[in-house]
């Protein structure tokens, strides 16, 4: 496991760089509202070429290209090159490189770089969560009215949109300090593990989203699950991560049967 720990940093901090060369590059659009960039290309093989130098035959499970089609299976690496695109194109300095390691659709490690602050959160299962080595853990927030929430929008302007906004009503009406959407789920769950946010929520990722973030939250100490109270699977759907005394009051409040 220290060489898949070193093996993620090691990739991590050389796309990390890519990305931050690449600034200005070109954007074209996947979608409407989903963007990607040379950046992403360029730091995703970055990242496929350092796992495959030492582990030749593991899966790498990518969010560009052909490589998002591959299943979760065995040993497989789980990355987003470039979390936060749309703030990238627009040059918000708010993103990150996400690497999972899991085995048989278990997620044992993973890293979390970001390139502008280079700050690297670091986990592996059983052992803790690190920033740049130093232990983190989740805020000691006891009630919502201490708490600072992350949340994030899915790129669908419909049903989870409306679902997202009456979730953001009924916080704000319970009386939350503050509330944050800065873009970068990764990121987001990474803050809620070193006490940066208190809670995190979105209604609908993709495990390059969440694999690393969610899984370094939880080692933290943060409580992790999906939106539907059930256990985080490595599978598109919902997010819910928060400090352990605000966990039952902000899952209450998020969880998918309310919105």
């Amino acid at each position: 496991m220290a060489e898949i720990l070193a093996t993620a940093k090691a990739a991590a901090r050389a796309a990390g760089m890519r990305i931050l060369q690449k600034r200005g590059s070109k954007v074209d659009r996947k979608a409407s509202n989903d963007l990607i960039t040379e950046a992403d290309l360029e730091a995703q093989q970055i990242v496929i070429d350092t796992i495959h130098s030492p582990f030749p035959n593991h899966t790498v499970l990518a969010e560009e290209g052909d490589a998002a089609k591959q299943k979760v299976g065995g040993n497989t690496w789980i990355v987003d090159p470039l979390d936060g695109t749309n703030n990238f194109a627009h040059g918000v300095p708010q993103f990150a490189v996400s690497i999972a390691y899991a085995q048989d659709a278990r997620v044992c490690a993973g890293v979390v770089y970001d390139p502008v602050r280079n700050e690297m959160f670091s986990a592996y299962e059983g052992m803790g969560a690190y920033l740049d080595d130093m232990p983190i853990a989740p805020s000691c927030a006891q009630s919502l009215e201490e708490t600072i929430a992350a949340f994030g929008f899915y790129y669908d302007r419909d049903a989870l949109m409306k679902q997202t906004l009456d979730t953001l009503e009924r916080l704000l009406r319970s009386r939350i300090r503050g509330i944050r959407r800065f873009g970068s789920a990764a990121l987001d769950c990474c803050w809620v593990g070193c006490g940066r946010f208190d809670a995190y929520f979105e209604y609908r990722l993709s495990p390059w989203d969440f694999a690393a973030g969610a899984m370094i939250a939880r080692e933290a100490g943060a409580r992790v699950s999906t939106c539907e109270a059930g256990e985080l699977q490595l599978e598109p759907g919902s997010v819910c991560v928060a400090a352990p005394g605000v966990y039952d009051s902000f899952f209450n409040i998020v969880r998918r049967e309310h919105a």
